[in-house]
């Protein structure tokens, strides 16, 4: 029998499970015996019914339904993967079982905790062990505002909005925003073809090559992709087609493992377009390195291969956090690496 804890705040009525439930019990705990950084703690947004109240100064007095409130609105769940790095594109609180029961704990960042929130935000949440790092996914300009999703935004219009309910605001980003104006027949539709992807047994095939039937996978997941894109053109959709990252995702991994090398970077292209970022700067840097990295350890490199891929870098004007020399060092390094294999 599988039992699962769950924190219920009568006063904001707010529901926690798993990990998250037990966060408010542990700082209560913590101040009592340490007063250090409760101002901090408690000027975080806590709903409206705390925004007049006069934070505590010390530990005489611990507020735990302030403190519960505190934690419902601004925990985040620390999940690191067993590489220690893991991007995290969960929401940061809210009612989820499967996720929360598998996470190494919650926790609160109080730095972090002040980023807003749009589904279609410019940085993501990696976690190194217990250590929250902000990445930026496109280039962000000086004076724009640094946000991320407190939810899932490869989630249908609907889930997010449930889901950011206890946050007490409607999204409006620019994600949200086309997603209003399609008809709503047409979300539904594309959802119906992610679910049928999901459910297919072409997704677990994936995973184990080699394929036995490597065209007729092809010829699937080209037919998902083909009606997933037909219903954004039936609303005339052309930015942040996020629906189509899943499957696309698939499509590279089974060009890959078929040595279609040309193709496969295709697929990454349209990866990224479908979270709207462009193909001309603006790119993480990290980020591209990290893609070609990814499509290089996973193919028999002929030179054909190689000088498509390397006019595909300059076309990206990718490199790495250390700027073109560690690019190009990793590259020449994974190269050598497949030459010798």
């Amino acid at each position: 029998m599988k039992l699962t804890l769950t924190r219920i705040n009568l006063h904001s009525k707010l529901v926690d499970i798993g990990t998250s439930a037990v966060l408010p019990m542990n700082i209560c705990d913590r101040f009592r015996r340490d007063g250090d950084g409760i101002e901090d703690f408690f000027s975080l947004y806590a709903g409206d019914d705390y925004k007049d109240r006069s934070h505590p100064k010390d530990n005489s007095c611990i507020d735990s339904f302030w403190v519960d409130s505190i934690c419902s609105l601004n925990s985040f769940n620390v999940d690191p993967s067993q590489d220690g790095i893991r991007v995290v594109t969960d929401e940061s609180t809210s009612t989820k079982t499967d996720d929360l029961l598998s996470s190494q704990g919650s926790a609160i960042y109080l730095t972090a905790t002040r980023i807003n929130h749009a589904c279609d935000g410019n940085c993501i949440r990696v976690f190194v062990g217990d250590m929250m790092v902000i990445r930026a996914f496109r280039n962000i300009k000086k004076g724009q505002e640094i946000l991320f999703s407190y939810v899932d935004q490869f989630k249908s219009l609907e889930r997010r909005q449930e889901k950011l309910k206890k946050h007490c605001f409607v999204c409006t980003c620019r994600l949200c925003k086309l997603d209003r104006d399609e008809p709503k027949e047409q979300r539904d539709l594309r959802q119906e073809m992610k679910k049928r992807f999901d459910k297919s047994e072409i997704r677990g095939v994936l995973h184990r090559p080699p394929y036995k039937n490597p065209n007729q996978i092809k010829k699937e997941l080209s037919t998902f992709i083909s009606c997933i894109n037909q219903c954004y053109e039936q609303s005339n959709r052309k930015e942040l087609r996020t629906d189509l990252f899943f499957i696309s995702t698939a499509q590279s991994h089974a060009l890959k493992v078929m040595k279609e090398t040309r193709k496969a970077v295709e697929c990454h292209q349209e990866q990224l377009l479908s979270l709207g970022c462009t193909l001309d700067g603006d790119l993480d840097d990290a980020l591209c390195c990290s893609l070609f990295v990814n499509i290089f350890m996973q193919l028999y490199i002929t030179t054909s291969d190689q000088k498509w891929l390397k006019k595909s870098k300059e076309a990206y004007g990718a490199c790495s956090i250390g700027g073109q020399e560690t690019f190009e060092e990793c590259f020449k390094k994974v190269l050598m690496y497949k030459a010798l294999g």
